[in-house]
């Protein structure tokens, strides 16, 4: 245990975009925590859960919540701005474009002395034109009562990584050992060109696949390939 806090004295919840986070800030010494869910299913039913356990604070009169926030603007400027602007048409508005925004990890394709591929945590942003993987700075939006932090804790909240058309897919591949993980294949000059993610649950790799899927077989008329392959026994 790192801390404690009472729940009377949580002050705000902020619900992040696409459901797949969520931040509580507490009126005692500013203490702010955010919690990666990685998973729109998870964190609504968590919420619920809480959010219930809240209201049963408020009513008794003691509770210091202020508000539950789903203020998004400022995360859909950014994410047009720092990924998507040239994709986008200047008279649609942001929500029109965005597809899908999901929390993810992105594997390298080195293997380490381990003889794993090394992870790293990415946010991944679909529309119907584009996919994009990229490092997100969790510290946005800025928290309400922590004091000013320091300037390389609040750089720009996206640092674009790759970004591929969606009629550059040329296929999606996925793995019965590991249900979580997705191979995405590219057109590309050089051979072998893919992305290796891993999605927290299930469920978030089928909207991944679907939010893929849609655009692409809307563009070519026909289905997307989708290799499943089967789990390996391996025999004593």
């Amino acid at each position: 245990k790192t801390a404690d806090h009472l729940i009377t004295d949580l002050e705000y919840i902020d619900i992040g975009f696409g459901t797949q986070s969520f931040r509580l800030e507490f009126a005692q010494d500013g203490a702010c925590y955010k919690f990666l869910v990685r998973d729109k299913n998870r964190c609504q039913k968590y919420l619920k859960n809480f959010t219930d356990l809240l209201k049963e604070h408020s009513q008794s009169g003691v509770s210091k919540l202020k508000s539950i926030s789903k203020n998004h603007s400022d995360c859909l400027a950014d994410i047009h701005q720092q990924l998507i602007e040239d994709d986008s048409d200047e008279d649609a508005e942001p929500e029109e474009d965005i597809s899908l925004y999901i929390l993810a990890y992105l594997k390298t394709s080195e293997i380490d002395s381990s003889g794993h591929m090394p992870v790293t945590s990415v946010t991944v942003v679909v529309t119907n034109s584009c996919v994009c993987v990229a490092n997100e700075n969790h510290q946005h939006p800025l928290p309400k009562l922590q004091k000013p932090l320091p300037s390389m804790f609040t750089e720009k909240q996206f640092s674009l990584r790759d970004k591929q058309a969606i009629s550059n897919i040329s296929s999606i591949e996925l793995y019965e050992d590991t249900p979580c993980t997705l191979t995405i294949n590219f057109n590309e000059a050089s051979d072998n060109y893919c992305w290796h993610i891993d999605l927290e649950t299930e469920y978030s790799l089928r909207a991944l696949v679907e939010a893929l899927r849609r655009p692409w077989e809307e563009m070519f008329c026909v289905e997307l390939i989708n290799t499943i392959h089967p789990s390996i026994d391996i025999l004593d």
